[in-house]
């Protein structure tokens, strides 16, 4: 019913990396749109909006006001309403989201959120790179956040972090969602499991993909872990897993949920001796 493309093109603008639709409206980035006169791929997000006559239209065009070299401002998108989260992978280096909503015709900026925790062995963050929004609750992925484990020390495994929204229209953070089943032989494999690496949300239920998790000693296996959340406090409930028989199938890549199911994408997913991918 429509193709949309960048309205102001560029080469390796990367137009359509991703996209978030709901009901009439939709958000399509171009994570590496820059300027000509500065070669600032700071990125820019498109808001579109479908008219009565079925077309789509662009009805305003969001960016940040930094200026940082790849942001890559658009990384991650959702949209509930009138409201936008917009990941930037790249922005102060480590990651960040930004908050925007809509007030008549006009989209606003209202919050800026980054990792609350320290950087372990200059890894970065990798904050923004995946975000979900469902009302007043937002998830943040970080699939290169270094976390530490009683007992184990820090690792680059990943974090995702829910954050709410105040009485007064601020943001701040909830809690930090982390695996509950790291063993040292996962650590000491000097791989992250990419804890965050895409999330999910929708009603008090949170779905954080780990798609270089280990499973039973195979690498790359990749998992989903379920959260839920019970008077504000967010507990891990289960663990989702693939086929679990090939090193790299990647379970996790991508996840959604909606009324009571999860989706998982696992790229690498082998069928006979080909890796044709499954969801």
């Amino acid at each position: 019913v429509a193709k949309l493309r960048d309205p102001s093109p560029l080469a390796f603008g990367e137009f359509g990396d991703a996209v978030a639709l709901d009901g009439d409206r939709m958000l399509v980035t171009a994570k590496r749109l820059s300027d000509p006169a500065t070669n600032y791929e700071g990125g820019t997000v498109y808001v579109f909006d479908r008219q009565p006559n079925g077309a789509w239209t662009v009805s305003a065009t969001l960016t940040r006001s930094e200026a940082e070299g790849r942001a890559f401002f658009g990384d991650a998108l959702a949209l509930d309403g009138d409201r936008a989260l917009i990941g930037a992978g790249g922005a102060g280096s480590n990651g960040r989201a930004y908050v925007y909503e809509r007030a008549g015709t006009v989209w606003t900026e209202v919050a800026e959120v980054a990792s609350p925790d320290p950087t372990v062995a200059g890894n970065n963050k990798q904050f923004g790179e995946a975000v979900a929004l469902d009302g007043d609750v937002a998830l943040v992925g970080a699939n290169g956040q270094g976390v530490t484990y009683p007992g184990l020390g820090a690792f680059a495994s990943g974090a995702a972090y829910v954050f709410g929204r105040n009485a007064g229209g601020s943001w701040s953070l909830r809690q930090r969602l982390t695996p509950g089943d790291i063993d040292r032989a996962e650590l000491s494999s000097s791989r992250q499991i990419e804890f965050g690496a895409s999330v999910a949300l929708e009603e008090g239920t949170a779905l954080v993909g780990a798609p270089d998790d280990v499973i039973d000693g195979t690498f790359g296996a990749g998992s989903a872990y379920v959260f839920a959340e019970t008077s504000g406090t967010w507990e891990q409930a289960s663990k989702l897993r693939g086929s679990g028989g090939d090193d790299g199938e990647r379970f996790g890549t991508a996840v959604a949920i909606t009324d009571g199911f999860a989706v998982s994408g696992a790229i690498f997913a082998a069928v006979g001796n080909q890796e044709p991918g499954a969801a």
